[in-house]
Formats: structure tokens, sequence, C-alpha cells
């Protein structure tokens, strides 16, 4: 019998390295056992404020991290230039090779794509890729475009497949949304819009944003989604490619949504022939007030049938507690990468970003 263990640490803490705050995380394990924890690190708190993307890395499964270096930076002086912000980190790590591919933008106008054959010791110069999202200006003129946060998937077929989402209200407005994906079928070389997850419900699931993938056991593709609904609970789609003819979204009333990004994961359990999949996000519902949306309790979930149903539930943070982002290790141990907030903090300003390594018997 394994025996069940929980480990915390903190990595990136806010006023450290010139930075005022690190928000968005974005964890990657390669299939070489390396881990990269990324996040944005910001000269202020909000999130237009100059950024830079930074990095930590661990080659012992999490027991040591290297110093905090930057992975993308701004050669711009970010007093004068409010462009010179860099943000939503997202990895795909490619099955069976140690080829990374990573995305991000810069002030929610642009979109760059960046690769590593190394093992992430180095990265390719930044390529732009905005190009990319002008098919999506056919249905909606937006204003703002983000890559995921977190990570994006390599699918069985070898397609390379990162949730986005798109804003069109003007001024650089978060709001109003869509939810979509962007796509690669030449291994990062060129990448196209996909299809915008269908909404004719826009009063009942407004302003869908941030999303995550991941491929199902019959190589279906889920799309678990945030959304502002009154309703309070997470959005999912499911395309049969990964790019197209998304389906008609729907509640899963198992997952409580406080508004806050979520990582959604494949689990292939050793000597088991049906994956499990893991969902985190800050499990706040509130019984007395149904409508309330305060990020606290992260909590860890457990599905064993492709996201129909979530059981052994596991809280791993019961304070505030924001974006998170899952990855599996090479020892078959579980990592999370979390925001999380100091006793006298706001909810969108966070003290650290920490990180959660545990074990599936500790989950169950």
């Amino acid at each position: 019998m394994e025996t069940p263990f929980c480990e915390k640490k903190n990595l990136f803490t806010r006023k450290r390295h010139r930075y005022n705050n690190y928000r968005i995380p974005s964890l990657a394990i390669t299939n070489k056992g390396t881990i990269i924890a990324a996040c944005e690190a910001r000269k202020k708190k909000s999130d237009w404020a100059c950024t830079a993307i930074v990095a930590r890395k661990s080659t012992d499964n999490g027991k040591t991290w290297s110093e905090q270096y930057e992975l993308v930076s701004s050669k711009d002086n970010w007093k004068k230039n409010p462009d010179a912000v860099l943000n939503n980190p997202v990895f795909i790590i490619e099955n069976n090779s140690n080829i990374i591919h990573f995305l991000y933008c810069q002030a929610y106008q642009k979109a760059f794509y960046m690769q590593s054959t190394d093992d992430g010791k180095t990265f390719s110069r930044p390529r732009e890729i905005t190009s990319t999202f002008a098919k999506f200006r056919e249905i909606f003129n937006w204003d703002v475009i983000a890559t995921g946060p977190g990570k994006g998937i390599h699918l069985k077929n070898g397609r390379l497949v990162v949730p986005i989402w798109i804003a069109y209200g003007g001024n650089r407005k978060h709001r109003p949304s869509i939810s979509g994906v962007i796509y690669s079928d030449d291994r990062g070389k060129t990448w196209k819009a996909g299809d915008l997850i269908p909404n004719n419900e826009k009063k009942q699931m407004p302003n869908m944003s941030e999303c995550y993938a991941a491929e199902l056991s019959d190589s279906r593709v889920l799309l678990n989604i945030r959304t502002t609904s009154l309703k309070r609970r997470r959005l999912y789609s499911i395309s049969e490619d990964g790019a197209h003819n998304w389906s008609v979204p729907k509640f899963d009333d198992n997952l409580f949504e406080p508004v806050c990004m979520a990582s959604l994961i494949r689990f292939n359990v050793k000597n088991t022939t049906h994956p499990k999949f893991l969902f985190s996000n800050p499990d706040s519902k509130d019984t007395k007030n149904p409508l309330k949306i305060a990020r606290k309790r992260l909590s860890i979930k457990l599905s064993e049938n492709d996201c129909q149903t979530w059981t052994n539930s596991r809280i791993i943070e019961h304070g505030k507690a924001g974006y998170s982002d899952l990855a599996i290790g090479k020892d078959n141990t579980i990592f999370c990468l979390y925001e999380r907030a100091g006793k006298k903090q706001r909810r969108c300003y966070y003290h650290h970003i920490s990180i959660a390594h545990f074990n599936l018997a500790w989950l169950l």
C-alpha cells in the first residue's frame, strides 16, 4: 500500500526579484522528468502591468529548484510603453519526444510561439503567430486575444491543441468573451484557427473565457470552460478532432465556478487500461449564498469515467487561492502550481505562487 503524502513549497513570492506580484501559473513536466514552473512577473498588480514570463526548474522531482530566471522578457521600457506586457504562458509537452512548445501573448494583442528541442535548456526566438487569430474576426471583431493559460495538449494523432479566448468589448476589455482553440498539425511550424465554442445562450452562458483541454479515452477532446454564469458551474464542450464542430456547451453540475481559471489533466495510471482525469480550482461554493464567488479552498477532484462524474475531492489550500495548473510526474505523482494569497490580501492579489506535490493515495 502506497503511503499518502502531500507536500507544499513556495516558488515565487511577491516583491522579490524586482517584481511586485506574480500571477498566472503554467506547469510543465518533460518526458525526461524536468519540471518547469512558469508564471507572469508583474511590476504592478494589474492584468495590464508590465510583465516578464519567469520560470524555475527542478531536475530531482521537486526536491530542489533553480534560481528564478526570465523565460521571456521585454526589451521595452515599461514606463514608456504600455504594451511591454507579456502574458498567458502555455506549455505543450510532445508525447515521446524532447520537444517543448511554448506560446504566450503580448498585451493581449499579439501571440508568439517558441520551441525547445533540448528538454527546456534553450528555446528558439519568439515567432509571432497573431495572424492565426485573424479568422476569428469573421465572427467577432476581437480587441483582446489570449492563449490558455496553463497547458495545451498533444493528441495521439499528432495534433497540437491550444485553448484560447477572445474578447470584443472594445477598449481592451476582457468581456464580452468567447472560447475556442488554435491548433497545429506540423509540430508548431504553422498554426490554424479552430472553431469557437457555439453559444446561442449568452444570457445563460455569458463570457466564456479561460479553458482547458483533455483528450478522452475515445480520442474525443473535452474543453472545460470558465464562465460568469449565475448558475456558478463550469461549462464543457466536446469535439471529435479537438479543433472543429464543438458541441453545444453544457453545465457540469459537479464543478463549481468561482469565475476563475481551472486545470484539467489526463492521468494514465500505470497498470490500468482506462485513464483517470484530475481537475483543480477553488471549490468555494457557499450553501448560504450560492452566488458568492470568493476564491478559496483550492481543491483536486478525480474522475474515472471521462469527466462525467467527479469523486474524491481533497482540499490543497483552505484559504484564499486562485489560478492553478496540474502536471503528472515521471513517477506518477502529481504536481499543482497555484496562486496563494496572504491572510489580508484581496481576491486577485496573491502573495505566493506555490507548488503542491502529492500522490494518488493522498487524493483517494
